[in-house]
Parts: C-alpha cells; structure tokens; sequence
C-alpha cells in the first residue's frame, strides 16, 4: 500500500487529471477525493491560484470565478491571456502557487484536477516520476452540450484547451459519456494506485 511513506512534505501518489470543458474531471476529482478521504487527500486545482490574482487585480469575486457558472465565462478569455504571459516566464508558476494555496504537503494524495499544459504534467513528472499518473478524460461533444458546453472561439480553441490534445503519454484514459464507463476507468485507475 502507498501509505507507507510517513514524510508527510512528499505525496505518496499524484493522479493528474486533464480533459476539455464539461467532460466531468471535477466530479472526478471529487470522486477520487472521496475514496482517499479528506485526512489523506486533497484537490489542487491549477486554475486556483491564477483566479485568485486576477480576481484580486481585477476586483472580481474569486469564489464566483472557481465555480462552473456564467460568471467566469464572461471574464475566461481575457483571465487565460493573462495567464499565458506569467507561464511564458515561468512554466511552473500556478503548480507551485497551486501546491502552497491547497496546502497539500501535509497531504498523501494529490489529485490534481485541471493540467491543461504539457508544463503542468512536466513539473509534476520531474519532481515525482514515479509518484505520478496522468489520466485524459474525455466525453462525446454531444454529452458535454447536454452537461451546457457550447463551443466558444478564443477559449476552446486555445492551449487552455487544447495544450495536451497531443499529448500521448497517459497512464489512463477514462471515457465519461456515461456512469458506467466512468466507473469502469475509475476503477481501473484505483486498482493501479492500490497496487503500488
């Protein structure tokens, strides 16, 4: 079991998730979070530290900005500009930031619930190779409508969508179309982390 190791400044596991919008990683990452439970676990989510600046430098609502509502739409693509000049210099910025916000060294495992850029899946992979699973989620565009995705120009076609499209490298991939093909990758990705 992966619990063994009682340094509690280094994770025990990382599961990386990625995938476009509306094709179900939070409610992933909140069932992951669940069967760790909240003493061995934590959520990092990248995109927190990146809305938490830009709603302080813009004087927005950062609790409105995390959430899946009609308010971060309206300031999403100016907010990934934004973002894009700090990781132009400094790629690893919003992991490290993202690390020290959710507090997860006291935490054994790290499920992070948003890599959008290969850099987010290279900074996690060069300090825990072998610690670290990366998983592509995906789901049909006809189920991401019904879940209220439509498509927008300048956000689903740029790298916050569509940086790790290319990316061949995943541990897993779970098919999130339905409950059933959910739960089928799910357990395959547990079974992975249970056995280490």
């Amino acid at each position: 079991m992966f619990f063994e190791n009682s340094d509690c400044d280094k994770p025990s596991v990382i599961i990386i998730l990625s995938g476009k919008r509306k094709c179900g990683k939070d409610y992933i990452a909140d069932l992951l979070f669940k069967r760790f439970s909240e003493k061995e676990a934590v959520i990092i989510r990248l995109s927190g530290p990146l809305k938490q600046q830009y709603a302080l430098e813009n004087n927005l609502n950062y609790e409105k900005l995390l959430g899946a509502s009609q308010y971060k739409e309206v300031f999403r693509e100016k907010m990934i500009s934004w973002g894009e000049a700090i990781r132009n210099r400094d790629p690893g910025y919003f992991c490290h930031h993202a690390i020290q916000q959710s507090q997860a060294t006291f935490k054994k495992v790290w499920i992070i619930s948003d890599a959008r850029r290969k850099t987010d899946i290279e900074f996690f992979l060069s300090k825990y190779p072998t610690k670290t699973y990366t998983v592509r989620i995906s789901a049909s565009d006809t189920v991401r409508k019904k879940r209220g995705w439509n498509y927008t120009e300048g956000v689903d076609d740029c790298e916050s969508e569509c940086g790790l499209d290319t990316y061949k490298e995943w541990n897993f991939h779970i098919l999130n179309d339905n409950d059933e093909q959910m739960s089928e990758g799910l357990d395959r990705l547990l079974q992975s982390v249970d056995a280490k």
